[in-house]
């Protein structure tokens, strides 16, 4: 990940803001004049945007786009590679015996998409989540594992973050684990065959675990997600087209779609 990734998402939020609020709007009306300096320069946001000009980009927030992805969305499963992570689950009453045992280290990292906070074991990555700031992150840890113990290590959280960012070697696999329902874990491993860049409904991702009138339930397991980015609940869409919503805020859910979106389409692009 470009270490100035995270210095331009606050830009990459007032373009969707200004966005949401009147879509016909043209890159020059989606940006001041000093933000489409930047774009057009190379800085932040032509970096963030994988060199792609902020007109183009802004065709991968358009219901057009989205629902043209939601059609293709169980195909593009089928041909997708193997997933980068390598998820471990628990069911509720295993992780329940193995609780008190659990030391979890944890840091708060710059993502592309703001401040999160990560923690992990030696098993690998078990929390990933959007921190702002506004309570300890033992506190947050703690609703989630409070029975654990935590300490801070954030030169390892940070090496974590490079890896979930990094496009440069696709042959390893992140190590992650988390715990929930049969049902849960279904859905979030199906959902993990989805290839960057590729979206989904929540009727379609129901159909697909073999429960076609449970796209309520579906909803149910992304909200329990603990593992955002990894597990990419930000792909599963309203089947309309339509962002719907998402825990760190429906800002910040166009923002991941659109970033994943500007690679997947151009990879070919080179940034100066």
């Amino acid at each position: 990940m470009n270490n100035l990734s995270w210095q331009a998402y606050p830009h990459i939020v007032r373009f969707i803001r200004r966005y949401i609020s009147d879509s016909k709007l043209s890159d020059r009306g989606l940006l001041t004049e000093p933000e489409l300096a930047v774009a057009k320069s190379g800085v932040l946001l032509r970096r963030w945007l994988n060199g792609v000009d902020v007109s183009q980009a802004l065709r991968y927030l358009q219901q057009d786009y989205t629902r043209q992805q939601l059609q293709s969305a169980v195909q593009t499963m089928a041909l997708a590679k193997t997933h980068r992570v390598r998820l471990k689950t628990f069911s509720t009453d295993e992780f329940r015996r193995q609780a008190a045992r659990l030391m979890i280290q944890y840091g708060v990292v710059k993502t592309p998409f703001g401040e999160a906070l990560l923690g992990f074991t030696e098993d690998g990555i078990c929390h990933v989540s959007f921190y702002d700031g506004r309570d300890a992150p033992e506190a947050i840890l703690s609703q989630q594992w409070r029975v654990a113990g935590f300490v801070q290590n954030p030169i390892q959280a940070d090496r974590y973050l490079r890896q979930m960012f990094d496009t440069a070697d696709m042959a390893y696999a992140l190590s992650a684990w988390t715990y929930g329902t049969d049902f849960q874990t279904t859905v979030w491993r199906t959902l993990m065959q989805l290839p960057s860049g590729g979206l989904i409904s929540y009727q379609q991702l129901a159909e697909q675990v073999g429960a076609p009138g449970a796209a309520r339930a579906v909803g149910t397991a992304m909200a329990k997600n603990h593992l955002v980015w990894l597990m990419p609940c930000h792909r599963v869409l309203r089947r309309s087209g339509e962002f719907g919503h998402f825990g760190g805020g429906t800002e910040r859910k166009m923002a991941m779609v659109l970033y994943e979106a500007v690679r997947a389409n151009h990879n070919h692009e080179t940034l100066r």
